[in-house]
């Protein structure tokens, strides 16, 4: 099951990342596939990042998001990802794709050994906005441009339709 997230591609090849103390390493960056996260599993040098992605207001799942950790992409999907990496302040970005790639956010997430720290990801509500990242949940942006968009839209059918009821 190559391409189930939390299974590895093959023995010595990148994991993927979904699963409860699952990650996907990229060779070369340090970052660890053994599932960490249960007391005394966890090495001193390495902490654990999780991503806690939601999904976008009516994506009806045709939306797939990425992220790279310091410049290194990581498999992920929506929902929880947990990733053990080195302790260290880290490079997170985070973005949506659809038909381009939009909703991006970067922000640098300190990681103390033997820690988990959580970092939540909003994708916005319009493909030209950003999305946001940071330690607590966060509200999908455009959520106040959707409100006015949608109203003038109501608006403009109840003029229209008085404007033929009246004439």
């Amino acid at each position: 099951m190559p391409d189930q997230p939390g299974q590895p591609d093959q023995p010595g090849q990148p994991g993927q990342v979904g699963q409860p103390g699952q990650v996907a390493p990229t060779p070369g960056t340090g970052f660890s596939s053994a599932p960490y996260g249960r007391p005394g599993q966890q090495p001193p040098s390495t902490g654990q990042l999780v991503l806690e992605l939601r999904k976008p207001w009516g994506s009806m799942g045709m939306i797939t998001p990425s992220a790279e950790i310091d410049g290194h992409p990581i498999r992920i999907q929506w929902g929880t990802n947990q990733i053990a990496v080195p302790a260290g302040t880290h490079r997170v970005f985070v973005s949506c794709s659809y038909l381009w790639t939009y909703g991006k956010a970067t922000d640098m997430v300190p990681i103390s050994p033997g820690h988990q720290v959580v970092v939540h990801y909003s994708p916005p509500m319009f493909t030209l906005m950003g999305g946001r990242l940071g330690p607590q949940r966060m509200p999908y942006g455009g959520t106040a441009l959707m409100i006015v968009l949608l109203a003038v839209i109501v608006l403009l059918i109840v003029i229209a339709v008085l404007g033929a009821v009246l004439s």
